[in-house]
């Protein structure tokens, strides 16, 4: 499960400090076919992505669009998770806030996490239920879906560096439908801290990746960084 973090070993500390000094500040945008081999989603957004996959796309943002989309833009959109790792994350609330504030700059209506809740709360609907998915459409009156996957929640910390990695894919369908109208993906991470090369400087490193990991805000602020790159190729609807 994501909801916890996994601790990597030496050696891929190493390798992060090496290639930090190669990564560029900037975030290069891809747009891929939908139905290619490396864009999945829209078969299969339940299974969890290729590690080798995620270290293809290394931080470029990642992202299909549908004609469909354009033609027929939806005015309204329910967020939920894709499966049930992302659901049981402890940052499922943070990211379900996150899409929603952002996905809000795009389409006239969406309705969040705790919108959604009391709905199907209500109405006793279960959207992995098609009869219920259609049900909560109509009552909506929001035709479309949007379904979101941690592909990565990770954090490293070793004395004198620490790291943390944050990765979502986003799926945007219409209720009942198999293709996509829209999916991206992206990952991002920080650092701070090094490799001390000298007695001084693994006093000031210690002390900067302490900093650095007890920072509370660096994982709201990078949901929200990977979360808005991702929405800037989702052309907006009004």
């Amino acid at each position: 499960m994501i909801a916890s973090f996994p601790r990597f070993p030496v050696f891929v500390v190493l390798a992060l400090l090496t290639l930090s000094g190669c990564v560029s500040n900037g975030y290069p945008v891809e747009r891929e076919p939908l139905g290619s081999a490396s864009n999945t989603s829209g078969t299969s957004a339940a299974t969890m992505p290729d590690p080798a996959q995620e270290n293809n796309d290394g931080e470029r943002v990642i992202y299909s669009l549908s004609p469909d989309y354009d033609r027929d833009p939806p005015a309204c959109v329910v967020v939920r998770s894709a499966n049930v790792e992302s659901r049981q994350s402890v940052l499922a609330d943070t990211v379900e806030k996150a899409i929603t504030m952002h996905l809000g700059g795009k389409v006239d209506r969406v309705i969040g996490g705790s919108e959604r809740e009391r709905i199907l709360r209500k109405q006793r609907f279960d959207l992995d239920h098609a009869g219920d998915a259609r049900a909560f459409a109509w009552k909506t009156r929001c035709r479309a879906v949007l379904t979101w996957k941690l592909t990565a929640a990770s954090e490293t910390f070793m004395l004198a560096f620490g790291a943390r990695k944050i990765g979502l894919e986003l799926v945007l369908k219409r209720f009942g439908k198999n293709q996509p109208l829209w999916q991206a993906r992206h990952v991002t991470s920080r650092s701070g801290g090094g490799l001390p090369l000298s007695p001084v400087g693994l006093v000031l490193d210690t002390v900067r990746a302490g900093q650095f990991m007890d920072d509370k805000d660096m994982l709201p602020s990078m949901i929200h960084d990977v979360t808005r790159r991702l929405f800037q190729t989702l052309p907006n609807t009004f």
